[in-house]
Protein backbone atom coordinates (compact mmCIF):
# COMPACT_ATOMS: atom_id res chain seq x y z
CA UNK A 1 0.00 0.00 0.00
CA UNK A 2 1.14 3.29 -0.61
CA UNK A 3 -0.07 7.10 0.43
CA UNK A 4 -2.38 7.29 -2.20
CA UNK A 5 -3.76 3.93 -1.27
CA UNK A 6 -3.77 5.11 2.53
CA UNK A 7 -5.63 8.17 1.72
CA UNK A 8 -8.47 6.62 -0.96
CA UNK A 9 -9.11 3.97 1.87
CA UNK A 10 -9.18 7.11 4.96
CA UNK A 11 -11.53 9.18 2.43
CA UNK A 12 -13.98 6.19 1.82
CA UNK A 13 -14.40 4.66 5.63
CA UNK A 14 -14.62 8.25 7.03
CA UNK A 15 -16.61 9.54 5.10
CA UNK A 16 -14.59 12.76 3.34
CA UNK A 17 -13.16 13.70 0.53
CA UNK A 18 -9.88 12.99 -0.91
CA UNK A 19 -8.06 16.56 0.16
CA UNK A 20 -9.60 16.04 3.48
CA UNK A 21 -7.86 12.63 3.97
CA UNK A 22 -4.67 13.62 2.35
CA UNK A 23 -4.18 16.83 4.71
CA UNK A 24 -5.33 14.91 7.63
CA UNK A 25 -2.62 12.02 6.90
CA UNK A 26 -0.12 14.95 5.99
CA UNK A 27 -1.11 16.06 9.21
CA UNK A 28 -0.44 13.31 11.35
CA UNK A 29 2.34 12.75 9.91
CA UNK A 30 3.81 16.34 10.41
CA UNK A 31 3.12 15.82 14.11
CA UNK A 32 5.55 12.75 14.52
CA UNK A 33 8.26 14.43 12.51
CA UNK A 34 8.17 17.32 14.83
CA UNK A 35 8.37 15.62 18.20
CA UNK A 36 11.09 13.73 16.55
CA UNK A 37 12.95 16.58 15.65
CA UNK A 38 12.21 17.93 18.94
CA UNK A 39 14.00 15.00 20.10
CA UNK A 40 10.67 13.35 21.84
CA UNK A 41 8.92 10.33 21.25
CA UNK A 42 5.09 9.83 19.79
CA UNK A 43 3.15 7.41 21.37
CA UNK A 44 0.41 5.34 19.73
CA UNK A 45 -1.80 3.59 22.53
CA UNK A 46 -1.87 0.05 20.99
CA UNK A 47 0.22 0.93 17.92
CA UNK A 48 3.57 1.65 19.53
CA UNK A 49 6.16 4.28 19.53
CA UNK A 50 8.33 6.70 17.45
CA UNK A 51 11.89 7.10 18.79
CA UNK A 52 13.98 9.72 17.73
CA UNK A 53 17.64 8.09 17.03
CA UNK A 54 21.29 9.68 16.28
CA UNK A 55 22.93 8.32 13.42
CA UNK A 56 26.66 8.02 13.85
CA UNK A 57 28.60 9.59 11.44
CA UNK A 58 31.78 11.76 12.73
CA UNK A 59 34.24 11.01 9.81
CA UNK A 60 35.97 13.15 7.29
CA UNK A 61 36.77 12.88 3.93
CA UNK A 62 39.41 14.25 2.50
CA UNK A 63 40.13 15.28 -1.11
CA UNK A 64 43.57 15.19 -1.99
CA UNK A 65 43.05 17.16 -5.46
CA UNK A 66 42.39 20.53 -3.41
CA UNK A 67 43.87 19.63 0.27
CA UNK A 68 40.10 20.26 1.79
CA UNK A 69 38.74 17.90 4.14
CA UNK A 70 35.00 17.91 4.78
CA UNK A 71 33.88 16.62 8.07
CA UNK A 72 30.51 14.13 7.92
CA UNK A 73 28.11 14.85 11.10
CA UNK A 74 25.80 12.86 12.92
CA UNK A 75 22.05 12.93 11.61
CA UNK A 76 18.94 12.46 13.23
CA UNK A 77 16.86 9.07 12.49
CA UNK A 78 13.69 7.59 13.82
CA UNK A 79 12.88 4.21 15.10
CA UNK A 80 9.69 2.40 15.88
CA UNK A 81 9.07 -0.04 18.58
CA UNK A 82 5.33 -1.83 17.82
CA UNK A 83 3.57 -2.36 20.84
CA UNK A 84 2.85 -6.11 22.59
CA UNK A 85 -0.78 -5.32 21.53
CA UNK A 86 0.53 -4.95 17.80
CA UNK A 87 2.62 -7.31 18.05
CA UNK A 88 -0.20 -9.80 18.46
CA UNK A 89 -2.88 -8.04 16.16
CA UNK A 90 -0.52 -9.03 13.22
CA UNK A 91 -0.16 -12.41 14.10
CA UNK A 92 -2.00 -15.07 11.60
Amino acid sequence: MDRKDAIRIISSKVGVNRVQARQTLDLYFDLIKSEIRDNREFRVKGFGTFKPKKISRNFTIANSTNNLNKKVENKRGMGFVASDKCKNDIQP
